[in-house]
């Protein structure tokens, strides 16, 4: 990629089913207990929520992070279409959330190939000489022969994590989905605090799991952790575990054997499917090594941007020593509420049926 303007994606997928609020924090003591039988309140199954995953995206160009689509594969009960009601709190989620229907709320080859494009499309609407390097990891659907010819159609160029090293060298697990995971609990235990009957409302967790991904993943510069983790144009950025590693030696590009491959991978080298699929990966990678200089990549579908504020980098909050306590513990309430909340005039939320 020397000389050419590109842009780096990390993409994964984080399941919306399962990090709900848990029964922990402050307790009765035992003769209470023993005295009120107190109970906590079990939520009733919401069946708008049966299954549902988010395709998370980071890049390290923080002028296009708040335009990349994050799209929500949900899955209504039995793959019926969801009722108005619910595709009203979709819509309100607004840009750039897409809300993709009648999937069983999970990825698979086909999805996948159809948010390649679709991811293509808002790339290049940003920045049309801009070469797509997508950072994935080993998923099945990812290494299927079918995914890899589609991104090499669209020009996309894909780089796979090893198998079993995403905590180390993956940035979406190593900086993301743990503090987003965090926060949609906090949300929900928030609003089981504050209802009468101590359980969330129906489709409540589309506020919750929309304004945490806005906070944590759209409105933030992810430039400098996509440097730690090695995916970034400077290495002596890397973070002290991923150095640890690698030490002081120069890390140059190689293409690698089918055995090699195989153990990346964490595949059976033998197998008629990795010839395949190593024929196919080396062929495409020599072919965008050869590239002239001056040529661009195939352009995609071209659509209008709104104009959105540029992400900016996260900032802890700061205890500020020689201030009121009750400031400093006020303003970190206030910064907390105002997470992620919507900016004025952006479009509705995307809604597809697929």
């Amino acid at each position: 990629m020397h000389n050419r303007t590109f842009v780096i994606l990390n993409m994964d997928e984080f399941s919306l089913s399962k990090p709900s609020s848990r029964a922990s924090g402050l307790v009765y003591s035992p003769k209470v207990a023993r005295r009120a039988s107190p109970k906590r309140q079990l939520a009733r199954p919401d069946r708008t929520n049966t299954k549902t995953t988010l395709v998370a995206v980071i890049t390290n160009e923080p002028g296009l992070q708040p335009v990349l689509p994050q799209v929500v594969l949900a899955r209504y009960s039995q793959h019926a279409v969801p009722p108005i009601w619910l595709q009203h709190l979709y819509h309100d989620s607004s840009f750039p959330f897409e809300f993709w229907h009648g999937t069983a709320g999970g990825m698979t080859v086909e999805l996948f190939m159809r948010w390649c494009t679709r991811i293509r499309s808002v790339i290049h609407s940003f920045n049309n000489d801009a070469w797509i390097v997508l950072i994935l990891d080993c998923h099945s659907v990812h290494l299927d022969i079918r995914s890899v010819t589609h991104l090499s159609r669209l020009g996309i160029i894909p780089v796979f994590v090893p198998g079993k090293l995403t905590w180390l060298l993956q940035a979406l697990d190593v900086y993301v989905f743990a503090e987003l995971r965090a926060n949609i609990r906090r949300r929900e235990a928030t609003e089981r605090l504050q209802a009468a009957n101590g359980l969330p409302a129906r489709g409540s967790w589309v506020e919750h799991v929309t304004r945490a991904v806005r906070s944590i993943i759209v409105n933030r510069d992810w430039s400098a952790e996509l440097e730690k983790v090695g995916a970034g144009l400077e290495h002596g950025a890397l973070r002290s575990a991923v150095r640890d590693y690698v030490g002081h030696e120069p890390i140059l590009p190689a293409l690698p054997l089918r055995q090699e491959l195989g153990l990346l991978l964490n595949r059976r080298p033998n197998l008629a499917s990795m010839h395949t699929l190593h024929a196919y990966l080396l062929r495409y990678a020599l072919a965008v090594r050869n590239f002239h200089p001056l040529v661009r990549p195939i352009p995609g579908a071209l659509e209008v941007l709104p104009e959105v504020p540029v992400a900016l980098p996260h900032v802890p909050f700061d205890d500020a020593e020689d201030a009121p306590w009750d400031d400093v513990v006020m303003g970190y309430l206030n910064a907390r509420e105002d997470e992620g909340a919507l900016p004025p005039g952006l479009p509705g939320a995307r809604q597809i049926v697929v």
